[in-house]
């Protein structure tokens, strides 16, 4: 979609774009509705850097501070998802402690809802990710202000991209792909904070809604009908 990747001087004839392309399971009520809840007490971060990622005590640990400090200073609320198992002592979790026992924090191995459906409910603000494209897309297409630590080669594309249109930083740059509490307390604050987040939201729910008027996948399935009944496409059987 125009806007929300790199300009082309050109497009070929056979190319069509489709803008991005998601998909939710259902509304968060209908996946978790104990999590929906809970949603709606408070403008909600999440902080999901995909499912293969395995935090390091090290990272857990910066984060968790971070995640403390940003709690401190807002309103806001945190659903972190993190593999539980690549944690490693309760004195890391410590800083949260106050948080989850209140209800502002919550550290879940896995999401009950899908990000998709999170996003779309209207009550995360921020989207903190490691710059994968389907992380990238489900936030343009849901209109979600990003935060983006790229973890390996190709994800640092997309985190000077979400910088370079506007919807959201790339932070810890001096320290990528190793982060720490400050400078995560610092890119969250920024787009959270009432203080810088305006354009944040702004473009982002701008893009949002172009991107709902027409969703990806709807543009495609027409241009993929087309093409399978041409026949331009015949399997190769063995005789």
């Amino acid at each position: 979609m125009p806007g929300v990747s790199w300009p082309v001087e050109a497009e070929p004839p056979n190319v069509t774009c489709t803008g991005p392309m998601t998909l939710s399971l259902g509304t968060v009520s209908e996946q978790g509705s104990e999590l929906a809840n809970w949603l709606t007490t408070a403008p909600t971060v999440l902080i999901n850097l995909g499912g293969g990622f395995e935090y390091s005590v090290m990272q857990a640990t910066a984060m968790a501070q971070a995640i403390a400090r940003v709690l401190k200073e807002t309103d806001v609320q945190i659903l972190w998802k993190v593999r539980m198992d690549c944690v490693y002592g309760d004195d890391l979790m410590s800083p949260l402690v106050p948080f989850t026992d209140n209800g502002r924090v919550r550290v879940v191995r896995w999401l009950a809802a899908d990000p998709p459906s999170l996003l779309e409910s209207g009550h995360v603000i921020a989207s903190v990710h490691h710059g994968g494209s389907g992380c990238y897309h489900e936030a343009i297409s849901a209109g979600v202000p990003q935060v983006v630590l790229p973890l390996w080669l190709d994800l640092y594309g997309l985190a000077q991209l979400t910088e370079s249109i506007g919807v959201g930083v790339w932070r810890c740059r001096k320290t990528s792909p190793q982060w720490t509490a400050e400078c995560l307390q610092e890119a969250i604050l920024r787009v959270v904070s009432s203080n810088g987040s305006q354009s944040f939201r702004e473009k982002s729910r701008d893009l949002g809604l172009r991107a709902q008027e027409s969703p990806g996948r709807y543009v495609a399935a027409p241009v993929i009908v087309v093409l399978a009944g041409s026949g331009a496409f015949k399997p190769k059987v063995a005789i």
